[in-house]
């Protein structure tokens, strides 16, 4: 039975995980033979050996993506229901501890990276990119995507990895009433894994995944070299005033979608190259700002309130029906 990679009442529930989907996607991106020769190459398969590595992939992979068990006996269990092969949990204990089953995930996670990468990504497009931007007097090395993705995973998993939302319901108390007079309900489990990650556009590579919780504050995550300033392209989850200032700080640039709720004033303001007096001085947030001519682009220059000089695109936004 396919098995629910996130929890049931969740926006992803309909995503699902199972051995059928997962021999799919291997045979598309990675052969069963290919794994074979890399847990020779980082000794998990012996020459003699009757043990499946793609077998042993697959149960740790839909075991970790169900909400049964995530135990080393369930794994197990799966392993043998997938492959024909019964074992002792302790040997296969002993084999899942061992650094060669880290060293052999990390293969295939890079395999898929440079896959996508390559099926997504035109490193020479970002080059010629950088190349412009340098032209028009941007010193940068490089241009960088930053974002971070989320999963709900095993709520067994939530003490270690804590989510930030669910939309999935506790269980009710019985007995137990709220001042409107509904049932109080216990805070559900929410277990949720971050991946927050630098991109290259240059290179067309990772520069660095990092795993959190999914309740890590995503600008936590975003570098600031002074010896390496790029141009940063970000979300409006890393809208910062105190973030913002620390890349400028350090050199670099920032390109990123703005919320409604920023405030700074206005210095100028052009639409269509000619400049509209009447904005200078006002507050980033006056309801002018907003009104105005909604379906034109007003180009601003604005000083937020911890002092730093921003230019800002006002843009009418197609999906929200609204200016942005």
């Amino acid at each position: 039975m396919p098995r629910l990679l996130s929890i049931g009442k969740d926006r992803n529930c309909k995503a699902q995980i199972n051995e059928r989907s997962l021999k799919k996607y291997f045979s598309a991106a990675v052969s069963p033979s290919l794994i074979g020769r890399w847990a020779k190459i980082v000794g998990l398969k012996q020459r003699k050996s009757r043990f499946n590595p793609v077998s042993f992939i697959t149960a740790i992979i839909v075991q970790a993506g169900s909400q049964a068990k995530f135990t080393i006996t369930s794994i197990c269990a799966r392993y043998a229901a997938l492959s024909g092969q019964s074992m002792e949990v302790k040997p296969f204990h002993n084999k899942i501890k061992r650094p060669a089953v880290t060293e052999l995930t990390g293969m295939l996670l890079k395999h898929y990276a440079d896959l996508l990468s390559a099926k997504f990504v035109k490193p020479k497009q970002g080059s010629l990119l950088l190349n412009t931007l340098r032209e028009h007097g941007l010193a940068v090395d490089d241009i960088e995507a930053i974002d971070g993705s989320y999963w709900h995973v095993n709520n067994k998993l939530a003490a270690i990895f804590p989510g930030a939302r669910t939309a999935a319901k506790g269980e009710e108390l019985r007995d137990t009433y709220d001042e409107t007079g509904k049932l109080v309900r216990k805070t559900p489990e929410n277990a949720q894994i971050g991946m927050q990650t630098v991109f290259s556009l240059v290179s067309g590579m990772f520069k660095t995944v990092t795993f959190t919780a999914g309740s890590a504050d995503e600008r936590a995550f975003v570098p600031a070299d002074k010896k390496h300033p790029v141009l940063k392209i970000m979300d409006a989850g890393y809208v910062s005033y105190a973030l913002l200032e620390l890349m400028h700080k350090a050199g670099s640039y920032f390109m990123l979608r703005g919320k409604c709720n920023m405030t700074g004033k206005i210095t100028s303001c052009f639409l269509k190259g000619k400049t509209l007096t009447d904005f200078i001085g006002k507050d980033l947030k006056e309801p002018l700002t907003r009104a105005y001519r909604p379906h034109d682009i007003l180009d601003m220059d604005v000083t937020l309130n911890n002092g730093l000089q921003v230019r800002i695109l006002r843009v009418w936004s197609i999906n929200k029906g609204t200016v942005s």
